[in-house]
């Protein structure tokens, strides 16, 4: 992030990561990939902000990113917009599969200039 110039914004307040570490570091690897890799294309500003913290027996996480392009999406899959997309384009059904592994639940807002994307996981 520091190559490319990337304003980082962090916010944690976390007790319990309620999942086993290597699925937090899958879902954190996937998610900062694709952040990094959206705000890398903007010519203008170049901003992330990541948001994780525990309420009451729930992890709440939060990552927001600029973008410079509307995503594509089908059959509500997000695609790569990359050359070679064989082998790309899995990131965030990594991330969905592991969510559901938990009975979580994962959101996504996103326009012209952003991308967000909300998941909530515990509080049974």
């Amino acid at each position: 992030m520091d190559n490319i110039n990337i304003e980082f914004h962090i916010e944690a307040n976390v007790v319990d990561m309620v999942m086993e570490d290597i699925d937090i570091i899958i879902l954190l690897e996937n998610l900062f990939d694709n952040a990094i890799e959206a705000v890398e294309k903007c010519n203008d500003r170049k901003e992330i902000r990541f948001n994780i913290r525990n309420v009451n027996s729930m992890l709440i996480l939060k990552i927001w990113n600029c973008s410079c392009k509307m995503p594509e999406v089908k059959k509500d899959r997000f695609i790569t917009d990359k050359n070679d997309s064989k082998g790309h384009g899995w990131g965030l059904e990594s991330v969905k599969y592991i969510v559901q592994k938990y009975n979580g639940s994962i959101e996504f807002e996103y326009g012209e200039t952003f991308f967000e994307v909300i998941i909530i996981i515990g509080g049974e």
